[in-house]
């Protein structure tokens, strides 16, 4: 039973991550306005652009970033 859990468990990632190469490859279409050829698309090359926006992304800051709460001594200064 174990072990069928976890080939569930393995196939549930494979899928997510799946779905997650799908979006980033939409995104990159809408952006770009070009059709892609799905039959020579390399995945390890969408991975690799998938990683750099992400890293990207993790460091610039957000533009509708929520405002951080004053804490009790901002408070006390305001």
């Amino acid at each position: 039973m174990k072990e069928k859990l976890s080939q569930f468990e393995e196939m549930e990632q494979r899928m997510a991550r799946m779905l997650h190469q799908m979006q980033h490859i939409s995104s990159q279409c809408n952006q770009h306005s070009t059709s892609v050829d799905l039959e020579n698309l390399d995945l390890e090359e969408v991975d690799k652009e998938m990683a750099v926006n992400e890293a990207s992304h993790s460091t610039a800051p957000e533009d509708n970033a929520p405002i951080p709460s004053p804490t009790s001594s901002d408070e006390a200064t305001a």
